[in-house]
């Protein structure tokens, strides 16, 4: 769907929502992309196109966040290129965790591409940082094959911590293409 510029969520996952599946859909020109209330827990979003057109090449960034979750324990991608998000050329953040008032911990983020297009080898940057980490106990990648995040062409820094404990960040690659060959650096530090 499409925003026009519309300030508002372009999916919101509200309290109570818990256990859903969002697969598939390209949310770009609203004010946040997608949004994991406190009270949804156990989702999973994947294959999802966030701040890009559906064939994730074209920049169509949503102005704040592209997914923004407070909720527990949301799966966020996959091991598979058709369970990959692309979460690029939003304005603000890529993806933002926050403690949500008692949320934002044991979610899982892997094999996405963040701040580059569905290829993996152009930079299309989130305008802030691809991760805004909060909360407590999240995974960024992992170290099984291609649980991995690509993070990088974003206009400050690839995972910014703030607050928080336990988190895992493991296997990503920073500042480069998928292959790991090209450079598409973050503008501010890791």
């Amino acid at each position: 769907g499409s925003g026009a510029g519309i300030s508002t969520v372009g999916l919101n996952l509200a309290a109570g929502s818990g256990g859903s599946v969002v697969r598939g859909l390209a949310i770009g020109r609203f004010y946040d992309g997608i949004h994991v209330q406190v009270g949804s827990d156990g989702n999973t979003l994947v294959g999802n196109r966030i701040g890009t057109d559906p064939t994730g090449t074209l920049d169509r960034g949503n102005t704040h966040i592209g997914v923004w979750v407070q909720g527990n324990s949301t799966l966020v991608g996959g091991t598979t290129a058709a369970d990959r998000n692309v979460i690029s050329g939003n304005d603000g953040y890529g993806l933002y965790v926050d403690n949500g008032m008692g949320g934002g911990s044991l979610n899982v983020f892997i094999g996405n591409h963040i701040g580059v297009d569905a290829t993996g080898e152009v930079a299309l940057g989130n305008g802030f940082n691809g991760f805004y980490l909060g909360g407590d106990d999240n995974r960024v990648g992992g170290a099984l094959p291609n649980e991995g995040n690509v993070i990088s062409g974003h206009g400050d820094s690839a995972v910014r911590l703030e607050g928080g404990s336990g988190h895992v960040i493991q296997g990503n690659r920073i500042g480069t293409n998928a292959a790991g060959d090209k450079t598409l650096g973050n503008a501010g530090a890791v």
